[in-house]
């Protein structure tokens, strides 16, 4: 039972990928459509008319006038089957192009019930079309006329053979008793004359036999010429229906080839819709997420925005728009990761991806400031070296920042700045940029100063370069309590997105979850509760060790 409720599920989550495939590729499918649909449109409205026509030919049931009529009187669809095997034949066909003067095909369609052969011809032009069916069919009927009349002829001519041959032996004949007859005349001799009137009997019963044999024959060959009479006037073959000249045309039709490519265009589409599917590398929603990071929670969700206008800063929408969708992902993170807190230390907290522009900085300063917001003293660091924004947020100058103080130039507390417009929530920048970030990053002083910065305040939030191009990322790792993963929905590849977790992995990063950035509504409101799914029990166990420092809003995270 068991077994069949998962299959049962594992069938609708089947059916419901399927239908998120088709939504996610609705246009794909669209485009396809149109392009299979103009493109059999246009075969359609480009081929040439074809008509149809058809002529109907009655084989006469039980004529005497056929040579087969005898053979095929008890199978009367055998005998239609086979008339129409002949006017198919080479002979027919051949007259046929005699008489028209050109070639052509025909189809016949005989059987059944019906004594009527049904000739089928079509043509570019209604005309000729009519003009094919009804030379078949008249030549058909002139040649089994003809054929008729020359078994009739061929029949009288063996007949009046044997009948010449009877009146041959009956001249003989007719010249022996004349003979005898004169001999019979001339004779005295008794017994001569009684032999001679033997013969002259024996003869005569000669010729009563050759007549009595030559009568059959006789009357043979006078059925014969009634069987001609009839044939003339009642041929084997009529007519019945000529071919009308077509007023429109069977081919194309229009609305069937459109309805055809339209079934053609709309399977093509959702085919390569799956192709375009399966060979999408992109992360697209939690579950890919979920997935590629081998089962790494989804921490949140956060919905697509506009982004600003060209020279314009980058928007806190946090701050800006704290009623939209985008700052209440941002709410929802930042519960995501307090619940965290409560089973492991989550004071300092690494932001990174897998590539660049995938969104990991506009997560960490929108997570710093809906934590500011829920009243905890935060400090957000700029530790990219290479490609620093983090400033650009905040409208701040880079120049005074992180390096100043890893070079010994300025002091930690000249370069940490508090961000405008937020009292508890405070910003150190990446600094002049230095030839060696790994080697800075890695380095004691580094550590020391994150130290600092956890003594002073609840929460540090460290935007960190990205992990494939650099190594800089796995070397911060060692100095965080937390490392989340940001994700750019459509944009970020899955191949990628996994070498770099593995590469977190392998140095020993403390990944707690993952973020999916930039995804559209359907993804992004398509999880209820996506800030909070992926945490099963955890968030309501009772070991570990409460912050004791600070205010009593700081108790929320434990070490």
């Amino acid at each position: 039972m068991y077994t069949q409720n998962v299959s049962h599920d594992r069938s609708n989550f089947d059916l419901r990928d399927s239908l998120a495939v088709l939504q996610r590729r609705k246009w794909t499918i669209l485009l396809v459509v149109v392009v299979v649909l103009a493109l059999g449109g246009l075969l359609s409205y480009r081929k040439s008319p074809v008509y149809e026509t058809t002529a109907s030919l009655l084989l006469k049931a039980g004529s005497t006038a056929s040579p087969l009529a005898e053979a095929s009187s008890s199978d009367p669809e055998r005998r239609v089957k086979n008339e129409a095997e002949l006017l198919q034949g080479e002979r027919t066909a051949r007259e046929v192009a005699n008489r028209l003067g050109f070639g052509a095909g025909i189809s016949v369609a005989a059987g059944g019930e019906s004594d009527v052969i049904e000739i089928t011809a079509s043509s570019g032009d209604p005309e000729q079309a009519a003009l094919i069916a009804n030379t078949f069919a008249e030549t058909h009927k002139d040649l089994r006329q003809r054929d008729t009349a020359g078994a009739i002829t061929s029949a009288e001519q063996e007949i009046q053979a044997q009948i010449d041959d009877f009146d041959i032996a009956l001249s003989v004949n007719a010249q022996t008793l004349a003979d005898l007859n004169a001999a019979r005349a001339a004779t005295i001799d008794p017994a001569a004359a009684s032999a001679i009137d033997n013969q002259i009997t024996e003869n005569q019963q000669a010729s009563e036999a050759i007549l009595r044999s030559r009568q059959p024959f006789t009357d043979q060959l006078g059925q014969l010429e009634i069987q001609a009479d009839l044939a003339r006037q009642n041929p084997l073959l009529q007519v019945l229906a000529p071919a009308s000249v077509p007023s429109t045309p069977i081919s194309p039709d229009h609305r069937q080839d459109i309805t055809v490519a339209l079934v053609i265009g709309l399977l093509l589409g959702i085919a390569v819709a799956f192709v375009q599917e399966h060979l999408d590398d992109s992360v697209r929603d939690a579950a890919d997420l979920t997935t590629v990071t081998g089962g790494l929670p989804s921490l949140a969700i956060i919905p697509r925005h506009e982004s600003p206008p060209e020279g314009e800063p980058p928007p806190l929408l946090t701050a800006t728009k704290p009623m939209s969708h985008t700052a209440e992902s941002y709410r929802s993170l930042r519960t995501s990761v307090e619940f965290l807190a409560l089973e492991k230390r989550m004071q300092t907290i690494q932001v990174t991806s897998a590539q660049a522009g995938e969104g990991k900085t506009s997560t960490v300063v929108n997570l710093a400031v809906a934590f500011a917001q829920a009243g905890e003293k935060v400090i957000v660091v700029d530790c990219d070296l290479r490609r620093p924004r983090l400033h650009e947020y905040f409208g701040l100058d880079r120049h005074l920042g992180f390096t100043s103080v890893l070079l010994n130039e300025r002091g930690l507390d000249e370069v940490v700045r508090r961000a405008p417009g937020f009292d508890n929530l405070h910003v150190l920048c990446s600094g002049p940029l230095a030839p060696n970030p790994s080697e800075l990053l890695g380095g004691e002083q580094f550590a020391e100063i994150i130290r600092k910065l956890s003594a002073d305040h609840t929460v540090v939030l460290i935007d960190s370069p990205p992990v494939l191009p650099v190594t800089d990322a796995l070397v911060l790792s060692r100095v965080t309590d937390a490392t989340i993963v940001v994700a750019s929905s459509g944009t970020s590849s899955k191949r990628r997105f996994t070498r770099s977790v593995d590469s977190l992995r392998q140095v020993g990063a403390p990944l707690v979850g993952s973020v999916l950035n930039s995804a559209p509504l359907d993804v992004a409101y398509g999880y209820v509760d996506y800030g909070y799914v992926a945490y099963g029990s955890g968030g309501s166990g009772s070991n570990g060790h409460w912050w004791q420092r600070g205010t009593r809003k700081r108790e929320k995270f434990r070490f």
